[in-house]
């Protein structure tokens, strides 16, 4: 699919120029430009923006598809990502979603509301939890057991898709 083209004019010199829309991002150096969707009619996830606008610095090693919580280091006085799991009474809710793999210490981009791929035997229509057992992943069936906690992180669009929609709002199980 070709990209599209836009007319612009030149502030300077009142030329007109023709421009490319852009399919996915770099970062800054793509600000101000105009975006295309892809070939799925959906915008790239470069494109939509990270959690709050910039990365953060993983904690630990992350896995594309890992769902992950935010933390405060205090021996680097920074906010980290580590990945979330619903077995922690609380204190490991999901944020967000890595969509690349990320080593620990470098930079990962979190992303709160886009759809993601890559998964397998999810039932299309039905709600997706943060797991209980396995840090960072999901699960199709919802937490149970003391120290547990219950947390829809979105919805299956079809067997390999969640829309990611991840709810602030937790049950605990005592």
């Amino acid at each position: 699919m070709a990209n599209n083209k836009f007319l612009t004019i030149d502030d300077t010199s009142s030329d007109i120029k023709e421009i490319t829309a852009i399919a996915t991002s770099a970062g800054a150096a793509d600000a101000g430009k105009i975006p295309v969707t892809g070939p799925n009619g959906q915008l790239d996830p470069s494109l939509v923006g990270s959690l709050d606008g910039k990365g953060y610095v993983a904690g630990e090693a992350l896995v594309a598809g890992d769902l992950v919580y935010v933390y405060y280091d205090s021996g680097s006085t920074t906010n980290k990502i580590k990945k979330a799991i619903a077995g922690s009474n609380g204190s490991t809710r999901a944020v967000g979603i890595v969509t690349s793999a990320t080593a620990s210490g470098a930079q990962a981009t979190v992303f709160a509301r886009i759809p993601v791929s890559g998964f397998s035997g999810l039932t299309p229509g039905t709600p997706v939890y943060l797991s209980a057992t396995q840090a960072g992943k999901i699960t199709q069936s919802a937490a149970v057991g003391s120290g547990n906690f219950l947390q829809v992180v979105g919805t299956a669009l079809d067997a390999q898709t969640l829309q990611l929609a991840i709810s602030t709002q937790v049950i605990y199980r005592s």
